[in-house]
């Protein structure tokens, strides 16, 4: 009878190692768990904050097309507007040349005639 008594604390014993040893087991494997997930939480802080200035560099450069866009418009406008004015004084010029050629061939005209 003791000896049973004995060999059921024995067993109950090694139970309860056992029992320990899985929650130790338990608690390692969980705590490497957690160091997985807090590296994978940085990492993702730091794709976050690497979108972020992403983002940011973006804006600036869209910022800066649109600017772009803007200056080589009112340049090209300015153009225009430089051409148009030419095209004018061109013409003015062609207008005042044929007065000229006119007056020019009535003056010989006149002449031709005393």
């Amino acid at each position: 009878m003791l000896e049973d008594e004995r060999q059921r604390h024995l067993c109950t014993a090694e139970e309860r190692d056992a029992t320990l040893q899985e929650h130790e087991n338990y608690l390692r494997s969980n705590n490497g768990a957690k160091f997985e997930l807090q590296e994978d939480k940085r990492s993702l802080l730091k794709l976050l904050e690497d979108e972020r200035q992403f983002k940011g560099q973006a804006f600036v450069l869209l910022e800066d097309e649109r600017r772009l866009k803007t200056r080589a418009l009112e340049e090209r406008d300015a153009a225009e507007r430089e051409r148009e004015s030419a095209l004018r004084s061109c013409d003015e010029a062609r207008l005042l040349l044929q007065g000229y050629e006119e007056r020019e061939a009535e003056l010989v005209r006149r002449l031709e005639a005393v």
